[in-house]
C-alpha cells in the first residue's frame, strides 16, 4: 500500500491558483510530472465528484506512489484548478514539490496557507533550542557549486551527514534567506570539502554574508565545476537526488559520485560556537613575528574571540576573529621627533617624567597621530613636551627597530622662541650644548645615533638624511617594562 501524503507547502507556490466564476463549478485536481501516468498520485477526497454548489473540501490528500525518478529529482505536481464539467484548465498555479506530512487548506479564494499539523503548537524556545544544538559537537565543510552562469557560490556547514551507504547519499541543509540559495536549488551538482582544524579562516570566509568568498582564494575544480579547496582534508563530489523543504530551510540530498583524502588528518570540530580540534591534534607552526604581536582577545568589530592564522593569500600571522572573520591587522607604529636648535647652537633635551626610562635624557618624541604628517606630530610634541614652539626643516633620520615594530622619523628644527618649562611628560627641560649632552644619561640608543649624526652633519656643514636599523640594539640598564635602549616614545 502507497504511504498517504498530503499536498506541499503553499510557500513554494509562485502565484496563488484561482479560477473565475465564483466557487460553484469549482473541482480541485492534480496532474502529474515525472511519473508514468499509471503511477499519478491518485486523489483520495471526492473533489472530483463534486456537485456544484457542494462546499470546496479543506484538504486534498493524495497516495504517494513508488515512482521516484532515478535521476533524484522530486516529483513536481501541478496543481490546478478546473471550471466547468468539460475540466478544461482555464487558470493554474504553479509548480511545488511535495513535502511529507503538510497540509494545504483550499477556499473560495484559492489556496491559503498550510495548517501546522495536528495543531501542535511551538512549546520549546527558540534560543534555549540553539544553545542545546550547540552543545552537540560536529564536523565543519564548505559546500560548493557554479550556477549557470559559472559564478562559484559556497557557504560553511556544520550540519552535514551520511544518509545512506547503497546508493552513497549525504545531505545538507540550507537556509532558504541564504544569498547562495537559489543556486544551489537550481543545481544539478555541488562539491563539500570537509576542513582541517587550520582553516578557521577558511570557514569564517564562507559563514560571512555579502563578501566574494572566492576573490583572492585557492581554489581547484571537479570535473563538474565545482570549487574544492586545496586544504580540506576530505572533499566529495556530489549530484543531486532530491531536495525537500523542512521549517525554514532547504535539505538537499546528493548522490557521491567521487570521494577523496587530502594532505591533512586533523578535521576541523565545531561546538558552542567556537571552532576546535581534536585533543592532541597537531598544530601549524606559525611564522615567529606572531610572538612580537600585541595579544588581541576579542574581535574589535563584533567581540567575539579571535585565533592566530595566516590568512588565505597571505604569508604572514594574524589575529582573526572565529565568528565574523574580521583579520586585525596590526601594523608598525610610527615615532616621531625633533632635534630643535637655538640661536646659538644649544640643542633642546628634556629629561622623562614617565615610563620607560624615568628619569633619563631625551629630545621630544612621541608615537604619531591620525590627521597628522611626521613633521605636524614631531612640532606637536616638542609643545607637549617642553611648551617650545618649532620650526620643522626637514628629516634627520629614519630608524627601523623592527623588535618594537615601529619606525621613527627624527626631524631638524629651530626653535622660534625661548618659552621653556617642564610639563607633565618633562620634569626638566633646558638648552645644552654637545660638550653638555648626558650620553650616558640617554633613555634610548636612537636618542645618541640621531644626535651624533645632527652634531656631524653640523661640522661637516651638511644635511643629509640618514637611515639605519636598530635591530640589533642593546636593553637599556634602567628599561622599565619590556622596552629597548631605543627612542620608544610613551604617553
Amino acid at each position: 500500500m502507497s504511504p498517504t501524503v498530503r499536498v506541499g507547502d503553499v510557500g513554494t507556490l509562485d502565484s496563488p491558483a484561482r479560477t473565475r466564476g465564483g466557487t460553484s463549478n469549482r473541482n480541485v485536481a492534480l496532474a502529474t510530472t515525472g511519473c508514468a501516468e499509471e503511477q499519478a498520485p491518485r486523489i483520495d477526497t471526492d473533489a472530483r465528484r463534486r456537485t456544484p454548489g457542494s462546499p470546496v473540501p479543506t484538504s486534498v490528500l493524495v497516495s504517494m506512489p513508488p515512482c521516484w525518478p532515478g535521476s533524484g529529482r522530486p516529483i513536481r505536481y501541478l496543481i490546478a484548478c478546473l471550471t466547468g464539467g468539460g475540466g478544461a484548465v482555464k487558470n493554474c498555479g504553479a509548480l511545488a514539490s511535495l513535502a511529507f506530512g503538510r497540509r494545504l487548506r483550499v477556499d473560495s479564494g484559492g489556496f491559503a496557507a498550510p495548517a501546522r499539523a495536528n495543531g501542535a503548537q511551538m512549546t520549546v524556545d527558540l534560543a534555549t533550542f540553539k544553545d542545546v544544538m550547540s552543545r552537540f559537537p560536529s564536523g565543519v565543510a564548505v559546500v560548493t557549486t557554479r550556477d549557470s552562469k559559472g559564478k562559484p557560490w559556497g557557504f560553511t556547514a556544520s550540519s552535514f551527514l551520511s544518509v545512506s551507504l547503497d546508493p552513497p547519499l549525504l545531505l545538507v541543509p540550507l537556509a532558504r534567506t541564504a544569498e547562495c540559495y537559489q543556486a544551489f536549488n537550481s543545481a544539478e551538482w555541488f562539491a563539500i570539502s570537509v576542513l582541517s582544524a587550520e582553516d578557521e579562516v577558511t570557514a569564517a570566509r564562507f559563514a560571512k554574508r555579502g563578501a566574494d568568498k572566492f576573490a583572492g582564494l585557492d581554489v581547484e575544480t571537479d570535473e563538474h565545476g565545482s570549487p574544492l579547496l586545496p586544504s580540506a582534508v576530505a572533499t566529495l563530489t556530489c549530484q543531486r537526488f532530491n531536495a525537500h523543504d523542512c521549517g525554514d530551510h532547504a535539505v538537499f540530498v546528493g548522490r557521491v559520485t567521487k570521494a577523496g583524502l587530502g594532505p591533512g588528518d586533523s578535521p576541523m570540530v565545531y561546538s558552542s560556537s567556537r571552532f576546535g580540534r581534536f585533543a592532541g591534534a597537531p598544530r601549524t607552526v606559525l611564522p615567529p613575528r606572531v610572538a612580537s604581536l600585541d595579544p588581541i582577545r576579542h574581535c574589535v568589530r563584533c567581540g567575539s574571540g579571535v585565533v592566530t592564522d595566516v590568512p588565505q593569500g597571505d604569508t604572514v600571522a594574524r589575529h582573526i576573529c572565529r565568528r565574523c572573520g574580521n583579520i586585525h591587522y596590526v601594523n608598525p607604529t610610527v615615532v616621531v621627533g625633533c632635534v630643535a636648535e637655538a640661536a646659538d647652537g644649544r640643542i633642546l633635551m628634556c629629561r622623562r617624567r614617565i615610563s620607560p626610562r624615568r628619569g633619563f635624557w631625551t629630545f621630544p618624541s612621541g608615537f604619531l597621530e591620525c590627521d597628522e604628517s611626521g613633521g605636524e606630530g614631531a612640532r606637536r610634541e616638542v609643545l607637549e613636551e617642553t611648551r617650545a614652539q618649532v620650526h620643522i626643516e626637514g628629516l634627520l633620520c629614519v630608524i627601523d627597530v623592527p623588535q618594537m615594530s615601529e619606525v621613527h622619523l627624527v626631524y631638524r628644527g629651530t626653535l622660534r622662541s625661548l618659552t621653556l618649562g617642564p610639563t607633565d611628560e618633562s620634569s626638566e627641560v633646558t638648552l645644552m650644548t654637545e660638550a653638555e649632552i648626558p650620553w650616558d644619561d640617554l633613555a634610548f640608543t636612537s636618542i645618541g645615533e640621531s644626535l651624533r649624526r645632527y652634531f656631524e652633519d653640523r661640522r661637516q656643514k651638511q644635511r643629509v638624511v640618514h637611515t639605519f636599523d636598530l635591530r640589533s640594539a642593546p636593553q637599556g640598564e634602567n628599561s622599565d617594562e619590556l622596552a629597548p635602549s631605543v627612542c620608544a616614545a610613551s604617553r
